[in-house]
């Protein structure tokens, strides 16, 4: 529960303290524990993606869906907020961006970033699981 519970937390507190409304899903096994390392580095990507939210997003809600699917961890924020052209995620400059992408490439995840102006932004983490039930 660990991660799960640092999760919802800094979710409901940091969007709160910008008055970002937030929608939490959470869908995951109880039995599911991430090594130390592994919840370390999913909680640090969450951290960077709702902090990008509030740094360039200008959103007024906030979905997040994290759940489990075929041995795979998915972590989805989605914003409301002005959105921006794809090659901003992709800029030498994104230095965020480039960490959140280095950190699941390295346990073998990967981070997709879709947005559309004037519409909003998705993160969606995707996670490798060795689940042990």
């Amino acid at each position: 529960q660990g991660l799960w519970a640092a999760l919802d937390w800094h979710a409901h507190e940091f969007l709160a303290s910008a008055d970002v409304a937030l929608d939490w899903h959470l869908d995951v096994p109880a039995a599911l524990h991430l090594p130390d390392d592994q919840a370390t580095a999913v909680f640090r990507i969450f951290q960077e993606m709702l902090s990008n939210v509030l740094r360039h997003a200008q959103a007024h809600r906030v979905r997040v869906d994290v759940r489990t699917d075929q041995g795979t961890l998915h972590l989805r924020v989605a914003d409301d907020g002005r959105g921006a052209p794809p090659t901003a995620f992709d800029a030498r400059r994104a230095y965020g961006v480039m960490g959140m992408r280095e950190r699941a490439r390295h346990f073998g995840g990967d981070l997709d970033i879709s947005s559309q102006i004037g519409v909003g932004t998705i993160c969606h983490l995707r996670w490798p699981l060795s689940i042990q039930e």
